[in-house]
């Protein structure tokens, strides 16, 4: 089994243009699947942003952006995760997507935790539960944003098994200091990997920082995006996070009774 993944991150800027984001962003992921990467992240409501105006129209959409991506895959034989607007039942959700090497969509994240500031809450609904899925050695978990706030959503993809955890942004520049903690806490009490892509640019007067990264199981950062339009792909290797784990488990060692 090859211990090793070759993972990348689009970072741009998203306008109220949709056709020019889905456009720009396959350019994107076709630049980092000739680079033969494994991992492909993009980041959150990549084809719209948070522009309630054109929600449900980047919602119809999503179907088509979904079957395009498929091919990508196919053909590169690689997998492509990034958050949509999906509709499913009559209602919609802020959806990450995961579409796997054999160009079928592997796992369905609906995030679960939404924005009040921004009235997340008012246009979406929220999702109820978290799945892992298999790549090549790893164990992938996938969040959206503001979930990472939240300690124990994690946790319970780390005690499913999850050993790489998938972030798909679109954080504020305002907050820059709480993106790094939050993220770097996240990697070190779970001892996972973590692969964060984050919007840059303004839309609508919310300006979004960039600086999508990704941290190893130690919280250090193997490379870190600037503010501006940038794909980078950085080799990850699960080893790593099976050496910190022999040295002492976190999960194993847990006393969930007494806290």
């Amino acid at each position: 089994m090859d211990n090793k993944l070759s993972v990348g991150f689009a970072q741009f800027n998203v306008t109220d243009d949709i056709q020019q984001n889905i456009d720009f962003g396959k350019t994107e992921v076709d630049k980092l699947a000739r680079r033969e990467v494994d991992l492909i992240v993009l980041h959150e409501m990549w084809s719209s942003g948070f522009d309630y105006n054109i929600l449900d129209e980047a919602a119809d959409k999503t179907p088509e952006i979904i079957e395009e991506l498929s091919t990508y895959s196919k053909n590169y034989n690689l997998t492509i995760i990034g958050s949509l607007p999906e509709k499913k039942e009559g209602k919609l959700y802020n959806t990450a997507i995961s579409v796997g090497p054999a160009g079928d969509v592997i796992n369905r994240y609906n995030k679960v935790h939404l924005f009040p500031p921004t009235k997340e809450n008012e246009y979406f609904d929220a999702g109820d539960s978290v799945s892992i899925f298999k790549l090549k050695a790893f164990t992938v978990g996938v969040v959206i944003c503001f979930d990472i706030r939240f300690p124990e959503l994690i946790r319970k993809l780390a005690c499913a098994g999850a050993n790489l955890l998938v972030v798909c942004a679109q954080w504020p520049k305002v907050r820059l200091a709480q993106w790094h903690t939050l993220l770097k806490a996240r990697a070190i009490e779970n001892q996972m990997y973590v692969v964060a892509a984050n919007c840059c640019g303004i839309q609508d007067g919310f300006e979004s920082l960039g600086h999508s990264i990704i941290i190893n199981p130690y919280g250090q950062t193997i490379y870190e995006a600037h503010e501006y339009e940038e794909s980078v792909e950085a080799l990850i290797d699960v080893k790593i996070a099976e050496h910190f784990k022999d040295q002492f488990d976190c999960l194993a060692l847990r006393k969930p009774d007494a806290y």
